[in-house]
């Protein structure tokens, strides 16, 4: 697997700017009931906004967990419809047929369009660079994840993204799952208490993907 930071295929941003106090918590996979409500009121307590990458279908079951993530100020990004296991491989006019039907279904139920994309697990091909930069998506990767997937540990969890929590980071946490993961978030929205405090204790502060990225909608 390449590096999330490799650029071999094209252009992955994975970190905004160390000259702010800033960071980028998102959320992939959702939404999903309970684990994006419980995400969403957490977040609204402390006060920061994140980025939800969704999936399609995902969307489409629950579009009054959409409309409240665009309604409480956070941004929506594209993490396909499908989320298939083989996506990489996929040829470029299926990717794009797939990306085109995640963005018309935010759009169509929320009002606005997916702000970037990414990609499955951060599995890239020239294929998904040929269909976002036709779609005007910019790829984002990560700086740091918790592996929530398949941890369900609040401080293993917290003790990864510690490990890479700084100005600029861009930091991977899950809402939702897929079939090869596991549906329990009670570890993250645990771990999510532990990341806000040392957030507070070092003076940074969680903004969405388009604010730290300081990018044009």
């Amino acid at each position: 697997m390449l590096s999330v930071r490799s650029r071999i295929f094209g252009p992955t941003v994975w970190h905004g700017s160390a000259n702010r106090p800033l960071c980028a918590l998102t959320f992939d996979d959702g939404p999903s009931p309970i684990a994006t409500e419980k995400t969403l009121d957490a977040l609204e307590e402390i006060g920061l906004k994140a980025t939800f990458f969704v999936v399609g279908q995902h969307a489409q079951q629950y579009p009054q967990l959409m409309r409240r993530i665009v309604a409480a100020g956070h941004a929506i990004g594209n993490h396909t419809y499908s989320h298939a296991a083989l996506f990489s491989a996929w040829p470029r006019r299926y990717v794009l047929r797939d990306l085109q039907r995640c963005n018309a279904i935010v759009h169509d139920i929320t009002g606005v369009r997916p702000c970037a994309f990414r990609p499955p697990a951060g599995l890239r091909s020239p294929a998904m660079y040929q269909a976002c930069q036709r779609l005007g998506l910019p790829i984002v990767g990560w700086t740091v994840r918790g592996l929530d997937t398949v941890s369900r540990s609040p401080l293993t969890i917290f003790n990864r993204i510690n490990n890479g929590l700084g100005p600029g980071s861009i930091i991977v946490l899950h809402d939702g799952a897929t079939l090869l993961s596991s549906r329990d978030r009670s570890g993250t929205l645990a771990a999510l208490q532990l990341i806000f405090r040392e957030m507070s204790n070092r003076g940074i502060t969680a903004v969405t993907i388009p604010e730290l990225l300081q990018l044009q909608l």
